[in-house]
């Protein structure tokens, strides 16, 4: 090799960034030092003529890792190319983690006269590492459920409580892909709802999913969370989901009561008010009809004298079992008060409510009650007018209800 191509090969070696020793092949005594660019100086805080001469066991130490040592020594016996990583020591003792590789340089007879090392200092890198492994094993003893996406709706990260949710919610107990999964029907349409959250930048929504194993519904609380690159530029979404089940059963558990007779199971006054309201309003803006039921328990006050209270109540829950059973779904059956109860029925002529009416008459009048026996129920109808309020239209199937008990009772009446 010519002088012009030693001095180009020795300025790359001095040079160069990566920190790079040779030593010589006498395995005997250990290998020595013969030259180190500066970059491995820097690397290990000795100076050239400190490593110069000497064997590089000098950098070992106590987190030094025996195997690969081990199997470095195995690699320079056989002459073979060696790669691996541990912790090495600086002048300083301070410790650092190295990747390094070594190859053998053979003269023209194959003999191995020299070995080149290049070697890197990677403590950042496995300290990030770890730094990453550590923030996935808190991701992941995190309770709730948390997923992360990239910029295009990839999954990146899962936490055992997410799969767990999905493995609960749909057929697979693990997820890769994001586009994977919306592909299919229930997956698809409880993951399209985050996507379009995302696109419209919703980031807080409630979901209701369907669990696949007993048909339970879930509900999720579900909050999205921008992570940027940069101070514009999104990267990431991460998902945090909340089971606020019991909240929402609590909650419709809450309204059930504010809406429901305790005794009967009906509609109370207070909702059927509002119900009222709500079919008026939509009786005068459509112009449909609304009709309504006012019937009261004839001789009620006779029953609770004669057997008490307690049967009076099992009376009134008897009879709103009958009053279910004889009305379409769409009516609302309300415990007005006492023996009392309307029907509404909206987009219900006065014919209909009259034929419905007779039907709940005869109903209640087949049936029989093992303590008490007959029992039979007076009937008003009436069937909103124009420019009539929601007061009048009580009053006129109250009074028809009455015209019923003043004509004998067990008897349907129409309004005038």
């Amino acid at each position: 090799m010519d002088e012009t191509k030693l001095k180009l090969f020795e300025e790359v070696f001095m040079q160069s960034f990566s920190p790079t020793v040779i030593t010589d092949a006498n395995l005997s005594v250990g290998c020595h030092v013969l030259f180190a660019n500066p970059a491995f100086c820097n690397m290990t805080g000795y100076a050239l003529d400190e490593l110069v001469g000497d064997s590089l066991k000098k950098l070992q130490g106590y987190e030094t890792d025996p195997k690969v040592i081990s199997y470095l020594k195995r690699c320079l016996i056989n002459g073979e190319f060696f790669v691996g990583s541990t912790i090495n020591y600086k002048k300083d003792g301070s410790s650092y983690n190295v990747y390094w590789n070594i190859s053998p340089i053979r003269d023209d007879n194959g003999e191995i006269i020299y070995f080149v090392s290049s070697q890197q200092d990677i403590s950042s890198l496995i300290k990030t590492k770890d730094k990453n492994i550590l923030l996935a094993k808190s991701l992941d003893a995190v309770k709730n459920p948390i997923l992360l996406l990239d910029d295009k709706f990839n999954i990146e990260f899962t936490n055992t409580s997410f799969r767990k949710l999905i493995s609960i919610l749909f057929k697979e107990s693990h997820v890769d892909n994001f586009k994977s999964i919306v592909s299919s029907s229930d997956e698809g349409f409880f993951f399209n709802k985050i996507k379009q959250a995302i696109q419209s930048k919703n980031y807080f929504f409630l979901s209701s999913i369907k669990n696949i194993k007993d048909s339970s519904v879930i509900h999720v609380e579900i909050k999205i969370s921008p992570v940027y690159e940069g101070e514009k530029i999104i990267s990431h979404y991460i998902v945090l989901f909340n089971d606020v089940s019991k909240n929402v059963e609590r909650e419709q558990e809450l309204i059930y009561i504010s809406h429901h007779d305790p005794l009967t199971g009906l509609n109370n006054r207070s909702y059927g008010e509002k119900i009222l309201t709500e079919y008026y309003s939509d009786t005068r803006y459509n112009n449909i009809p609304l009709s309504l039921i006012f019937l009261d328990i004839d001789y009620f006050k006779n029953i609770n004298d004669k057997y008490g209270h307690n049967t009076g109540d099992r009376m009134l829950k008897s009879i709103s079992e009958v009053l279910k059973k004889s009305f379409r779904t769409s009516d609302h059956i309300i415990r007005w008060g006492g023996e009392e109860f309307i029907i509404l029925l909206n987009k219900c002529s006065l014919e209909l409510a009259v034929d419905l009416a007779e039907r709940i008459r005869k109903n209640v009048e087949d049936y029989s009650d093992d303590e008490v026996g007959k029992i039979t129920i007076s009937l008003g109808v009436a069937t909103l007018q124009p420019n009539e309020t929601i007061h009048e239209l009580i009053s006129r199937a109250d009074s028809a209800l009455y015209q019923s008990k003043r004509n004998g009772r067990n008897q349907v009446t129409i309004s005038s």
